[in-house]
């Protein structure tokens, strides 16, 4: 019998609204407009299927879009304190961002800001402006809230793939944290209606990509081996060498749509939705437990999302 632990990671997309229009993601074609209900956050937080411990992070969207952030941001922290961890922001909308860090004051230290962007050189057209806004707005916030871990992500796909290298200098020179992650179509959450040319890698852009990863890994064993982890997990995920292994996601995590739909995993059904349950229901429902047993008995190798998660 499997044993089913409690909830210990929360993913939360508060808003399906964008103010870029990224090719590799169509949540901003999205026609119906939603955001997260307090509501109904405030439900899964006083949950008692929560681990004690959990982590909390917020992305979109944009969250910055999300008219609420404040007062979503005061219940986790009332309710949950120091639970919040992270926030993936596209780091262009640079006044609502310096208000809102300027706002949490203490708890500041606990938080993780994650900005993402595409690119230092020409290669920045598939996400419809320039990246050094996002760059530049995540050196002036690291100047300025010293308290606060800014991290950066970079997305690989076909149109940015030459970009690594530089981008992985930029960061390094400039002291951030950088994730490097390949372009993935999660239907469930941003690739609901898009097509597929843009996740789709020729073998000169593989070997390319694999031989830029393989650099920086060499590099990264000795300065950050969680990371190299990563970066080994995602030049094996591209050679066809990735094998499937045990994934702890249906069994410890869950992501929350906008619309209420929750997922153990993106690349699943959704086990439910808090619209119409409760989290406890929800988490022990039987598509939770197919979910579960699938993943126990036959492992999984459908991304490589799930080993490069972390809010630390």
């Amino acid at each position: 019998m499997i044993m089913i632990n409690k909830i210990k990671y929360i993913n939360i997309s508060i808003t399906n609204r964008c103010n870029l229009s990224c090719e590799y993601c169509d949540i901003w074609q999205e026609k119906h407009k939603k955001d997260i209900r307090l509501d109904n956050v405030r439900k899964m937080l006083e949950s008692s299927i929560l681990d004690d411990n959990t982590d909390i992070a917020l992305t979109g969207g944009e969250p910055f879009l999300y008219k609420n952030l404040a007062l979503l941001t005061e219940l986790i922290l009332k309710t949950r304190p120091g639970s919040l961890k992270a926030i993936t922001t596209n780091g262009t909308l640079g006044e609502a961002m310096l208000d809102f860090l300027a706002g949490l004051k203490k708890h500041r230290k606990h938080l993780s800001l994650c900005i993402s962007f595409d690119g230092v050189t020409k290669h920045y057209k598939q996400r419809g402006n320039s990246p050094f806004v996002a760059l530049n707005k995540a050196v002036s916030i690291k100047d300025e809230f010293s308290d606060i871990k800014v991290k950066l992500k970079f997305t690989v796909t076909p149109i940015n793939y030459k970009d690594i290298i530089p981008a992985y200098n930029f960061a390094k020179l400039n002291n951030f944290r950088l994730k490097i992650k390949l372009v993935e179509n999660a239907k469930n959450y941003t690739n609901a209606i898009f097509n597929n040319s843009i996740f789709k890698f020729s073998k000169e852009m593989r070997n390319s990509i694999i031989n830029d990863l393989s650099l920086i890994y060499v590099d990264l064993l000795e300065l950050d081996r969680k990371d190299a982890y990563f970066i080994k997990k995602t030049i094996e995920f591209l050679s066809g060498k990735k094998k499937p292994e045990a994934c702890s996601a249906p069994f410890n995590r869950i992501f929350v749509m906008p619309n209420g739909k929750i997922y153990s995993c993106i690349y699943s059904d959704h086990i439910g939705n808090i619209n119409d349950k409760c989290l406890e229901d929800i988490w022990h429902s039987k598509k939770a437990e197919l979910i579960r047993n699938k993943v126990e008995k036959y492992g999984c190798n459908r991304c490589v999302s799930y080993h490069g998660f972390s809010l630390d």
